[in-house]
C-alpha cells in the first residue's frame, strides 16, 4: 500500500474500502480482509504492485495495479477487504514510483478464493520465483452460533467412561 495513499480513484488504492461481488463498494455480509506478502528485491525507486481480476486489485490495468509497502528484509505487504465467496486471480507486478511498469512476476496467474466467513482474515504469502512455494491461512474472528470457525479442529464428544467395564473373555 502507498503511503500516503488516499482511495480509488486517484490509482494508488490503500485497499481500505469493501468490495461487492460486481466490484461495487458495499457493506458486505461476509467481509473478508485479506494480507497478501511476498519477498522480492527490487532497484531503488521500485515498488511491488498487485493487479488482478477485481476492481480493487486494477481489473488487469498494471497502472491500476495497488502499490505494496515495503518492509524490512524486502518483503511487500498490503491488504483489501472483498465480499466472501470470490474467486480471484491477480499477479505482482515492479512499477516505478511514477507508476511506469518494469516486470510482471514470471508464472502463471496467483488464484484465490476468498471463504465465505464473517469476520475472517486471510494471510496470504506468495513466493516471486515459485507458483508452489505458498502459504495461506485463514482464522475467524467472530463464529456464528453453531457454525465452526475456519481453521478450527472439530470437536468430537468422548462417552464417560462405563462404571462396569465389559467382561473379557
Amino acid at each position: 500500500l502507498a503511503a500516503g495513499g488516499s482511495g480509488f480513484r486517484n490509482r494508488r488504492p490503500t485497499c481500505s474500502a469493501v468490495a461487492g461481488a460486481n466490484g461495487s463498494q458495499a457493506v458486505a455480509t461476509a467481509s473478508v480482509s485479506v494480507t497478501w506478502s511476498l519477498h522480492h528485491h527490487c532497484d531503488y525507486g521500485q515498488h511491488v504492485a498487485i493487479v488482478g481480476s477485481h476492481e480493487l486489485l486494477g481489473g488487469w490495468e498494471p497502472e491500476e495495479a495497488v502499490a505494496l509497502t515495503w518492509t524490512d528484509g524486502d518483503e511487500w505487504v498490503g491488504n483489501a477487504t472483498f465480499d466472501g465467496g470470490l474467486k480471484i486471480e491477480y499477479k505482482y507486478v515492479v512499477r516505478t514510483a511514477d507508476g511506469t511498469l518494469c516486470y510482471w512476476r514470471p508464472g502463471s496467474n496467483m488464484k484465490l478464493v476468498v471463504p465465505a466467513v464473517p469476520g475472517a482474515h486471510m494471510r496470504v504469502s506468495d513466493s516471486w520465483n515459485s507458483d508452489v512455494e505458498r502459504m495461506i491461512e485463514v482464522h475467524s474472528t467472530s463464529a456464528q452460533p453453531g457454525a465452526m470457525p475456519v481453521g478450527a479442529a472439530p470437536q468430537v464428544a468422548v462417552p464417560p467412561p462405563r462404571a462396569n467395564p465389559p467382561p473379557q473373555l
